[in-house]
């Protein structure tokens, strides 16, 4: 038995706010998610009801970002490291006195790091289209990940 299940609501009734129902089967509840973005958990201990903000773009990356991992087959040991990461990062940024000083710095390194790496390799970094440079990353990944195992 699964312990939950999604059901897709877009197509079954695409009229209504609700989108999904979440049902958690061992718990005996379920979570509906409505187009407001606003969910309702209902179980046996009562419901609760929630309208969320629209996500920062840093929110909106990390959650990219993990959904990539999860998307590459990252559990376990190696899933809680990189989590405790963004944590860390998520840290470094709530105590940040200058936020946008904190993103250029942290682009700017990356945009340098980046270079680098294309460049030991001969690769030409300005010509790069996107999808070439998407494929590097992912290889890149790949290649990291390959060695920690």
């Amino acid at each position: 038995m699964q312990e939950y299940k999604v059901e897709d609501l877009t197509q079954k009734a695409p009229v209504s706010d609700l989108v999904a129902i979440i049902h958690y089967e061992k718990l005996g509840g379920y979570v509906e998610v409505r187009k407001d973005g606003s969910v309702r958990l209902v179980s046996p201990g009562g419901v609760v009801s929630a309208q969320f903000r629209e996500l920062e773009k840093e929110e909106w990356l990390r959650n990219n970002y993990i959904q990539i991992l999860l998307d590459s087959g990252v559990q376990g040991e190696e899933l809680e490291k990189a989590l405790e990461a963004i944590a860390r990062v998520d840290t470094k940024l709530a105590e940040a006195e200058d936020l946008d000083k904190v993103w250029e710095d942290l682009e700017r390194r990356t945009d340098e790091r980046f270079r680098r790496w294309c460049a030991e390799r001969g690769i030409d970094y300005d010509s790069l289209t996107e999808e070439e440079f998407m494929a590097l990353v992912d290889e890149a990944v790949r290649t990291v990940r390959e060695k920690r195992r």
